[in-house]
């Protein structure tokens, strides 16, 4: 064999079901036993323009919050939120999601009497740093027996809450209660 040929095996499923007179479907994917790696190299990666671009897109984050480059994969996200404004980490992981791998997000909130919606543990893809100063946080129990959150990557090294509230409705302490 010569060096650097690699063998790869491909299944193709079809699956084609009739929807009684509505029509065809049909779907094709295929499976393949190249590495992950070798997958996620092919995939259309955001750059970093595309990553200021979609922030853009978030329309709470975006009227709130600041984003820029700190490294070359590193981004910093600034908010301010006064008062009767509110941002909601759930939009926040919508985001994180989307970019590609090797972007990392550190965040900073500071309140003027505003109110995030953060549950613990405050999970969220890339993100690895969180500063939060003179917040009322919501939502802060709402996902503690959601198993759904394990799923989403811890890769927070850093956490700091200042001068921070919690808000807790009586059946969001009841449910966290083993």
């Amino acid at each position: 064999m010569e060096q650097g040929l690699r063998i790869k095996t491909y299944l193709t499923f079809f699956y084609i079901y009739p929807l009684f007179g509505l029509g065809l479907g049909l779907k094709i994917f295929t499976v393949t036993t190249e590495r992950n790696n070798d997958l996620l190299a092919k995939q259309p990666l955001m750059n970093n323009l595309d990553v200021m671009n979609e922030f853009a897109r978030l329309e709470h984050w975006s009227n709130l919050c600041n984003i820029s480059q700190t490294g070359h994969n590193d981004f910093k996200i600034v908010c301010i939120i006064k008062r009767n404004s509110s941002i909601k980490l759930s939009e926040l992981r919508t985001f994180t999601y989307r970019v590609s791998s090797n972007i990392r997000f550190d965040l900073s909130v500071t309140c003027e009497d505003g109110i995030i919606h953060f549950p613990w543990s405050f999970r969220a893809n890339k993100l690895h740093r969180i500063y939060i100063k003179d917040c009322r946080i919501k939502d802060y129990n709402t996902e503690f027996k959601n198993p759904m959150i394990d799923r989403i990557q811890d890769t927070i090294t850093y956490l700091q809450m200042d001068n921070v509230i919690t808000i807790l409705r009586m059946g969001e302490v009841y449910d966290s209660l083993s």
